[in-house]
């Protein structure tokens, strides 16, 4: 069985364009260049499992034409990954029960106190370990785990798909859960990379040491004018823009 991705938000933590910005890419024409904080939405078996509830939820899920969630998971608890939580109450509150989360522990930790007013709408499942698989809505998966610096991130695995963001510090052990996918999803800001973030060319050397035959950076800032650095890149790889849909095996 196959299943599919949209791109809801491709965009880092600031989006695109960037407030009161005036740089070639935040006055761009190009759509490709318009980006929402990062998320997507996993459509397999009949369900919809939005990956992060991005700051740009609701803007997402109106252009895409969302008006149901099945399941959440969530990547960490950085605002941009996670500030449109509240907002799912529009596509939840006609269900009479609630709605699967997973996540870390860390996270579900960190989510208990900055949602508690909200929390109860969710089937939290907390994932104890680094690595390892689960089950969403009888949606079977893998996950990875490594760290922004104080935070815990989890990435996620669907059939022969990863979703790997934010990432800049790793174990080498995330290549062992990485060997068994044809597309991956990968974060990468810039050319230079920040401390928390690959760069495009870190990304890429990261890539490599997977199987992944596909792979679409996401995460990108404004510095990433999307022609120019899509026509740069090796092949195999190309920037990911909001509304893309991609599909993959199921297996």
């Amino acid at each position: 069985m196959d299943g599919k991705v949209r791109f809801l938000g491709t965009g880092a933590s600031l989006g695109v364009p960037l407030v009161g910005c005036k740089c070639p890419v935040c006055i761009s024409h190009d759509p490709r260049n318009k980006r929402l904080r990062s998320s997507i939405l996993v459509m397999v078996r009949g369900k919809n499992i939005l990956v992060d509830v991005s700051v740009d939820f609701r803007a997402a899920a109106l252009a895409n034409g969302i008006s149901r969630i099945d399941g959440v998971m969530i990547t960490h608890a950085h605002q941009d990954h996670i500030g449109g939580i509240d907002d799912l109450r529009a596509v939840i509150k006609t269900l009479v029960r609630s709605i699967p989360m997973v996540m870390s522990k860390e996270t579900a930790e960190e989510l208990s106190i900055r949602f508690h007013y909200f929390m109860h709408w969710f089937e939290v499942k907390v994932l104890e370990e680094k690595y390892g698989e689960g089950e969403i809505l009888d949606v079977p998966f893998r996950f990875i785990s490594y760290r922004q610096q104080e935070v815990a991130v989890t990435g996620f695995c669907f059939g022969n798909l990863a979703y790997v963001t934010d990432i800049r510090e790793y174990e080498t052990s995330v290549f062992e859960y990485l060997q068994q996918i044809d597309t991956l999803i990968l974060g990468a800001i810039h050319e230079e990379g920040t401390h928390m973030h690959f760069s495009l060319d870190e990304a890429v050397a990261f890539a490599k040491k997977t199987s992944a035959r596909k792979v679409y950076l996401t995460h990108l800032s404004h510095e990433i004018n999307h022609e120019k650095k899509n026509s740069e890149l090796p092949p195999g790889f190309e920037l990911a823009y909001d509304g893309l849909e991609v599909g993959f095996a199921f297996r």
